[in-house]
């Protein structure tokens, strides 16, 4: 079967490394794959002419609202068979009335809905009076690198001798609220200056990050790297003190779920995203304030019995809820009923 992914462009955001991963997914399960762009369509018989072209008679459209727009006004004589996955934007931020109408059109023509977790079904099914049960669960599988044997010099970065590093990654935007802590952790540094702050991603927009990066400037403890290539990144975190996600909304934050499978303990802002994958002293720690945020993140260097048993459960929840295996038999079961019900 020849299967399209729609996603965003940009390769560094969350979206399109799930789009690649689906891809290898399928490829594996002898289907043959293209990873399309949303924004290169403006309308959905654009589309439709390119899965002629291609052969393709299934999309897995990524975003209910930016992919399902394609959908929502799709001309019967199209006959795509639609996977349409919810993100975390979808729950989270696309709340205009048109937003929400496209939504709610694209979800019931769609043949099957997807949600990364239980968690995004139900907030959308509240929100758009459906059904959660129309929603099929398939949680993302978690993959890390294994970091070298030499632990990451952080000294480079930071000009301590003996650093104590606590590592946000994301990608620069202001649904990331990247500098939550910095402040606080500036005032820490006065008291602990080993203590040291660690942004790094890439500039998703360009405003945001600018003002993120002269902001930084002011704090000496706290400092804006560019994106990195994955293995670096999960270096990084595998020599971190704890990795901080201090998102203002998120979806399924596969960060938070590398860093659990890494053995590096996580500290993330309370959202529905974030507590849906963080149990409060059962496999991290959530803080509402910067000011509890901090407090949180001073636990893990004092309190070395409860970092062992956050860092052991964590990594037990990913291995078993977020599988490579698991999330193959989702797809190939979902495409499977489509050819059944054709």
């Amino acid at each position: 079967m020849k299967i399209a992914v729609l996603t965003a462009s940009n390769n560094a955001t969350g979206n399109r490394t799930f789009a690649c991963r689906v891809q290898e997914l399928l490829h594996d399960q002898g289907h043959h794959c293209y990873i399309w762009c949303h924004e290169d369509f403006t309308t959905s018989d654009e589309l439709c002419q390119l899965c002629h072209q291609h052969a393709v008679t299934t999309i897995i459209g990524i975003h209910a609202y930016r992919s399902g727009r394609l959908l929502a006004d799709q001309a019967t004589s199209c006959r795509l068979r639609w996977i349409l996955v919810l993100s975390g934007t979808d729950v989270s931020r696309f709340n205009s009335p048109i937003e929400t109408k496209t939504m709610l059109l694209a979800l019931k023509r769609a043949d099957v809905r997807v949600a990364l977790h239980d968690y995004m079904a139900k907030a959308m099914a509240l929100r758009l009076d459906l059904d959660p049960n129309i929603f099929t669960i398939i949680r993302p599988s978690i993959r890390t690198h294994n970091p070298p044997q030499t632990t990451y010099d952080w000294s480079v970065i930071t000009k301590h001798p003996n650093p104590t590093v606590f590592l946000l990654p994301a990608g620069l935007r202001p649904v990331k609220d990247v500098l939550h802590l910095g402040g606080a952790m500036a005032r820490l540094h006065h008291e602990q200056p080993n203590v040291f702050f660690i942004v790094v991603g890439p500039v998703l927009d360009k405003a945001y990050a600018a003002d993120v990066q002269s902001t930084a400037l002011e704090w000496p403890n706290v400092c804006v790297l560019d994106a990195v290539p994955q293995a670096e990144l999960h270096h990084m975190m595998a020599a971190a003190t704890a990795v901080v996600n201090s998102s203002v909304s998120e979806g399924v934050c596969g960060v938070l779920l590398e860093s659990m499978l890494l053995g590096v303990p996580v500290v993330g802002r309370r959202n529905a995203g974030n507590s849906a994958l963080i149990q409060h002293e059962v496999n991290g720690l959530l803080y509402d304030t910067p000011t509890e945020g901090i407090a949180q993140c001073l636990r893990l260097l004092t309190d070395l019995a409860l970092r062992k048993k956050l860092i052991q459960q964590a990594a037990n929840d990913v291995r078993m809820q977020y599988s490579r295996s698991s999330e193959a038999d989702g797809y190939t079961s979902v495409i499977k009923s489509l050819d059944e019900s054709s």
